[in-house]
């Protein structure tokens, strides 16, 4: 079920009026009436039931805090998408998908060739924009929160920005081995030899997906030398919002909780 949030802490009993983006999504977009209920998340992504109580003027509504309501957790295997500039429908179609498939973490850098360059001083803007993007999937697809986007200004500190400890790989149509079938023999070592679960329970995993026109042989080299396998999604040339979104899927369903 979808859910508003609130600036507020929340707690049952409690009275509260809306404004802003929210109180509009539920006046404009929803059409809610007085009485109708809903789910509403605080800061501390505690989420209760909502009575809509009465509404104030044209942007601003009166609510009845009532009970707790289950959220569902948030995923145990930690998923690191390391996502190269793309042009700005398909990068916000990543972050939106990568929210909805439970992806922990995305870290957007300049590749070689990627379709533009974002100056300094525009980053903290695009960030807004993009940190958005990800609540509002949150939102939509019940999670607690949306994926955590940062900037990092060169594929070398996106490299640094992840640990030797994870598993790591990098997305290549030249790749001689497959993402899927690599991942089955990691998860294979790692998962442990008395559950009948196949699924890593608290794993790390990261990959890097680069622009249209793929790495660089400088960037090749570079995961090269840090010891990152280069892996295929198969024998079709994939637009990079697809290569990104399908290695999700893979990722979360050989190893996580999809599937």
């Amino acid at each position: 079920m979808s859910y508003f949030l609130s600036e507020d802490k929340l707690s049952e009993g409690k009275v509260l009026t809306l404004t802003g983006v929210e109180a509009r999504h539920i006046l404009a977009s929803r059409r809610m009436k007085p009485g109708e209920t809903f789910h509403l998340q605080g800061p501390d992504e505690v989420r209760h039931l909502a009575m809509f109580a009465e509404r104030k003027g044209k942007s601003a509504l009166v609510v009845q805090i009532g009970p707790i309501v289950p959220a569902p957790p948030e995923p145990l295997l930690h998923i690191t998408l390391c996502q190269a500039l793309v042009a700005e429908q398909p990068l916000d179609l990543i972050i939106q998908k990568a929210t909805e498939l439970g992806v922990a973490r995305v870290l957007v850098f300049p590749a070689t060739r990627s379709p533009y360059h974002l100056p300094p001083t525009k980053v903290a803007k695009k960030l807004e924009r993009w940190r958005a993007i990800a609540t509002e999937a949150a939102k939509q697809c019940d999670r607690l929160r949306g994926v955590n986007v940062a900037w990092v200004s060169s594929l070398n500190e996106g490299l640094e920005n992840v640990p030797n400890s994870v598993e790591r790989f990098s997305l290549s149509q030249h790749a001689k081995q497959s993402l899927a079938l690599l991942l089955r023999s990691k998860v294979a070592e790692m998962r442990n030899e008395k559950s009948a679960s196949i699924r890593v329970q608290s794993a790390s995993i990261c990959v890097y997906v680069g622009p249209e026109g793929g790495w660089s042989e400088e960037e090749h080299n570079l995961f090269k030398t840090s010891g990152i396998p280069e892996v295929t999604l198969g024998p079709r040339v994939l637009r990079a919002e697809t290569a990104a979104i399908a290695a999700a899927i893979i990722i979360q369903s050989l190893a996580g909780d999809m599937g």
